[in-house]
């Protein structure tokens, strides 16, 4: 599949101006977002779903247009006794083109992004209104500053109700 997205945000546009300082312009941030995904779906025993994405962005600001490749893996099976797992792997990594050599009061910056989610799930149908899920996820977002991305650890337990 391919997708085009326009995005507008609500801050101004940075240029790169004389000796290397950022400049804030007086119109808005715009970036052309396009994907190109090719994926694979198969069935042996458990649903298995492959994805790889090349995502490319054109920013009318300086240090938002990047390359990128995203792969994604999802695995759902049946466990036991009415339970379900389910897996999903998430990995995207970016290059950014036009970064500057340092921002004012930063050390110099890294010209890539990576992001990474991993969850783990098993869920239950307990009757036929309700069921109940446990999951773990691990959510990593590397960042572009030293010092400006997070580790997470979230557990979660679920009770679902269809009235």
């Amino acid at each position: 599949g391919a997708v085009w997205r326009w995005l507008e945000y609500d801050r101004p546009a940075l240029q790169i101006g004389p000796g290397g300082q950022i400049l804030v312009m007086s119109h808005s941030q715009s970036d052309l977002l396009r994907e190109v995904t090719a994926g694979l779906l198969v069935y042996r025993g458990m649903l298995v779903r492959l994805t790889y994405s090349f995502l490319h962005n054109r920013s009318n600001s300086s240090g938002y247009g990047f390359r990128g490749h995203r792969f994604e893996v999802m695995v759902v099976r049946h466990l036991f006794s009415g339970v379900d797992g389910q897996v999903y792997v998430n990995l995207q990594t970016r290059n950014y083109e036009d970064l500057p050599v340092s921002i004012p009061g930063t050390a110099s910056e890294a010209d890539e992004y990576e992001q990474s989610i991993i969850i783990l799930k098993m869920s239950r149908e307990v009757t036929s209104r309700w069921g109940a899920s446990l999951q773990y996820g691990f959510f990593r977002n590397g960042a572009r500053q030293a010092g400006a991305f997070y580790r997470k650890h979230v557990y979660t337990l679920s009770i679902d109700t269809s009235l």
